[in-house]
């Protein structure tokens, strides 16, 4: 797996103190990279996560994955701060949900993003008021594959996937969950991942 440190001259986005991880969490940026990284290193603001992967497949590290950053948000089930420090947070930079414009797909920021007609770009699903939402490229899968088997084996995380994108039961539930979870699990206004094609085949990927 390799990994590329873009790490900002200052470190106030994370917080310095090493915690035993449990989990791994799969979010989406609904962005691109440039954007992406910049929003996830802002100064003062501890919200981040420890990885981002593009869609070229390239791994980029924002800070040590042994150290922690809010990464859940208010209300998460297990709460913000006891969740995010047990969990490892990947990001992978995706423009998610997707609006329907004519023979056009728009995205968050009312750009068009493809056509209907190229279905390569995109999966098509029923999920939390949208119905399309912007798929992985192959080799983005792959790394995100490869880097959550090297963080299981880094961190003694076993292969254990949510077997949905439903939240969990309670707080518990939460607290004791050991495996990979989504953000979808823990916050029900969210929509990352919605569990479709490109998350199946991470699954697949990490599983087979």
């Amino acid at each position: 797996v390799k990994i590329y440190s873009i790490r900002p001259d200052f470190d106030s986005y994370y917080y310095k103190v090493k915690t035993t991880k449990k989990s791994i969490c799969l979010h989406f940026t609904v962005g691109y990279i440039k954007s992406d990284t910049t929003a996830l290193s802002t100064k003062d603001n501890c919200v981040s996560v420890s990885y981002v992967v593009d869609r070229r497949g390239r791994i980029y590290e924002m800070f040590p994955d042994t150290e922690w950053s809010y990464h859940l948000g208010s209300g998460a089930v297990g709460g913000n701060g006891a969740m995010s420090k047990q969990s490892i947070g990947i990001e992978i930079s995706n423009y998610g949900p997707l609006k329907l414009s004519g023979e056009n797909l728009i995205d968050a920021y009312k750009n068009e993003y493809c056509k209907v007609s190229e279905t390569q770009f995109y999966d098509k699903l029923n999920y939390r008021g949208y119905d399309y939402f912007a798929s992985m490229t192959e080799v983005q899968i792959s790394a995100t594959a490869a880097l959550i088997k090297y963080l299981g084996r880094k961190h003694d995380i076993p292969m254990n996937f949510m077997p949905s994108d439903a939240p969990f039961a309670n707080n518990a539930e939460a607290l004791a969950f050991k495996g990979v979870f989504y953000h979808t699990n823990v916050r029900k206004d969210k929509f990352d991942w919605p569990f479709g094609p490109s998350l199946k085949s991470i699954i697949a990927a990490c599983t087979n």
